[in-house]
């Protein structure tokens, strides 16, 4: 089978020198404490429409009333058969109503206490979600911060064993060693790369987190270009 030499270029996803968008507070447009807003303003709405029950209402009425005859204006009756159609006479009626249920005034209280027991509760769960939304925030920027901190010790363990690697290359390519001591070194290389490669991974596992928690992709969005 024919191989082809090839270079792998350094993901965009995989870069060392990652940039950490911290992000303090969890914004009130957040998808998760929006869906709660949304239910707060319909509560609220509700309380609106039942306290307005407790009032009358006034409604406008109108009428017309549109009516054929057989009848001439001279007098004269027309017997045809659709006589009755023609000659229209017409009624007008316009009028104001106003009705007032008077148990609507003790209906009304009790559901605008209903009501406002539903908002509170709608309300602390708001406040709990955003505070545990912020708790998570700032528990993953610790780890954020903390696992920048390992990958740069990862990175330098990777960049010394490969160091190590290279030299005891040239010094099996000049004789100088065995091939198991170089298999040894090489084996040490590869640990060394695994474990730069799963901080990465932690990383950006933590890098995702905080862009759930704070509703904000536009970061890891910009890194897959």
């Amino acid at each position: 089978v024919p191989v082809q030499s090839f270079n792998l270029s350094e993901n965009g996803f995989l870069k060392s020198d990652i940039q950490h968008l911290k992000t303090d507070s969890v914004p009130i447009t957040h998808p998760y404490l929006k869906v709660i807003n949304d239910q707060i303003s319909y509560e609220q709405t509700q309380e609106t429409l039942i306290t307005k029950e407790a009032f009358p209402s006034l409604s406008v009425l109108g009428g017309l009333s549109t009516r054929g005859n057989s009848i001439n204006p001279d007098g004269s009756m027309t017997p045809g058969l659709t006589s009755g159609f023609s000659n229209y006479a017409n009624n007008y009626l316009i009028g104001l109503g106003l009705s007032w249920n008077i148990s609507g005034i003790y209906t009304s209280s009790l559901g605008k206490r209903r009501v406002k027991q539903t908002i509170k509760g709608v309300q602390a769960k708001y406040d709990m979600q955003k505070l545990q939304m912020e708790t998570a925030l700032s528990s993953v920027n610790s780890r954020i911060n903390q696992q920048r901190i390992q990958l740069i010790q990862n990175r330098l363990a990777e960049q010394e064993s490969r160091k190590a690697y290279d030299l005891y290359l040239v010094r099996y390519e000049g004789g100088l060693i065995s091939l198991t001591e170089l298999l040894q070194i090489q084996s040490f290389l590869q640990i060394a790369e695994k474990e730069f490669i799963e901080a990465q991974q932690v990383l950006w596992n933590l890098l995702i987190t905080q862009a759930e928690v704070s509703g904000n992709f536009n970061y890891l969005a910009t890194q897959f270009n």
